[in-house]
């Protein structure tokens, strides 16, 4: 295992960077491998270590990275979970640090190693998020709400931010972001038994460990997506539901509505600059989340059938969330 040597700059020695991993999980990931495998190749300094876990795909997205060079380990799909496979991680990554990326986080230049490490020689720091910046393509929704959760000032919670600021001290995003290692393991890793939220839940255990979590805007990926509001309604009907299943969420879950109010009112003035046209377009998305929201939160008076087609993350329905049910009955 290589780290960075202690390096002198300006008569200040500076903490050596701690080793780190990348970690991707996959499906179906060809046109995003395109992008993705020259931006992982340019990085600098190099991670230490990189593995994808791939869910079975049926197109070329295995012969793709074989090809360039890069680990692959193949798994069931149907025993994908956004929990349970991340925790694979730390079972087959060695690294001080694992970082973590969806397959269409783009890094923006090759710095995001750098940036990311140098926020963990702090000690008591066990958790840093880059910034996503949208796509080429996104929607004036897209665009908007990268600006309201990844502003350009960067920013340190602690145990005191959690107890003050709730769910906005908990937000982060695993389409790109790392945790040491020891801290992760600590916690027991990510929650298993949820459809989503499972890196919210674990930021929120380690602010209220007394650990520290980093929004770092320095390190940079390309990253979003122009939902359909049938995708909004879903996407939110998982929050919800890990809104209401995790015992840890439930700790913060109160300060949800004035984060949303929040949005709102930032959303009007974003698209009263931008395109006062497309406003009740961008209210009316809002409150398709909000239902969506609202219907996970009480997914136990839905039947079955209704949550299987209600959600994102359909497979859950199909595994963790039936041993809930057993555990309760």
């Amino acid at each position: 295992m290589h780290t960075n040597r202690d390096a002198k700059e300006g008569g200040e020695t500076q903490a050596a960077l701690p080793s780190i991993g990348i970690f991707i999980p996959l499906l179906n990931a060809e046109k995003d491998l395109e992008l993705l495998i020259p931006a992982l190749k340019k990085l600098d300094p190099q991670p230490q270590e990189i593995l994808f876990v791939d869910s079975s795909s049926t197109d070329n997205t295995v012969a793709m990275l074989r090809d360039a060079g890069f680990p692959v380990d193949i798994i069931k799909r149907e025993d994908f979970g956004h929990g349970k496979t991340r925790n694979l991680a730390l079972e087959r990554l060695s690294t001080e640090v694992i970082l973590f990326l969806t397959q269409d986080a783009i890094p923006d230049d090759k710095h995001l190693v750098s940036a990311i490490c140098a926020d963990f020689t702090n000690d008591n720091v066990a958790h840093v998020f880059a910034r996503q910046l949208p796509k080429k393509d996104a929607t004036l929704s897209a665009q908007f709400s990268r600006s309201f959760n990844y502003p350009e000032q960067g920013y340190l919670h602690n145990k005191s931010d959690l107890e003050v600021k709730g769910i906005r001290a908990s937000f982060t995003s695993n389409s790109c972001a790392a945790y040491r290692r020891k801290d992760l393991e600590a916690i027991g890793g990510f929650s298993e038994g949820i459809p989503s939220n499972e890196d919210a839940i674990a930021v929120t255990q380690l602010l209220s460990s007394g650990r520290s979590a980093v929004y770092q805007p320095k390190a940079v990926v390309s990253h979003s997506h122009n939902y359909t509001l049938g995708q909004e309604f879903r996407r939110y009907f998982d929050t919800g539901v890990a809104h209401r299943e995790s015992s840890t969420l439930s700790t913060v879950r109160s300060t949800t509505e004035k984060e949303g109010q929040s949005y709102v009112k930032q959303e009007v003035l974003f698209f009263v600059r931008r395109s006062i046209i497309r406003l009740p377009e961008a209210i009316f998305r809002d409150f398709i989340r909000l239902c969506g929201y609202k219907s996970g939160l009480f997914h136990r008076k839905l039947p079955l059938f209704l949550k299987r087609k209600f959600a994102m993350n359909k497979s859950f329905w199909m595994k963790e969330f039936l041993l809930l049910q057993q555990a309760r009955d």
